[in-house]
């Protein structure tokens, strides 16, 4: 497994346990660079870094339980699209790989 593709897993499990975290949410739009991530939060145990993913699921299903009514939309977003935070993140998972 790439040690990029775990980094990039790691980046979604620190972004839902920041929502868990927060007040007052109640929708949340999550983006991913990588289809393959995308993928993976929709695969079953045994695909590579699915221990990653059990625990994004956990943190969710805890800030949903933190914030009833809590919409988490995952979706895929282009690398250079001029999002506000974007290149902030791309530089933290950078680091972390």
């Amino acid at each position: 497994m790439s040690t990029w593709y775990e980094a990039e897993l790691v980046s979604l499990l620190l972004v839902a346990k920041l929502i868990k975290e927060e007040r007052g949410v109640h929708m949340v739009t999550i983006g991913a660079h990588n289809q393959v991530e995308i993928q993976a939060m929709q695969s079953v145990k045994g695909a590579p870094g699915y221990h990653l993913v059990d625990r994004i699921h956990e943190q969710i299903a805890a800030a949903q339980h933190n914030h009833p009514g809590l919409r988490i939309e995952l979706r895929w977003t282009p690398r250079h699209e001029d999002i506000q935070g974007n290149e902030k993140a791309d530089t933290e998972t950078k680091k972390a790989a």
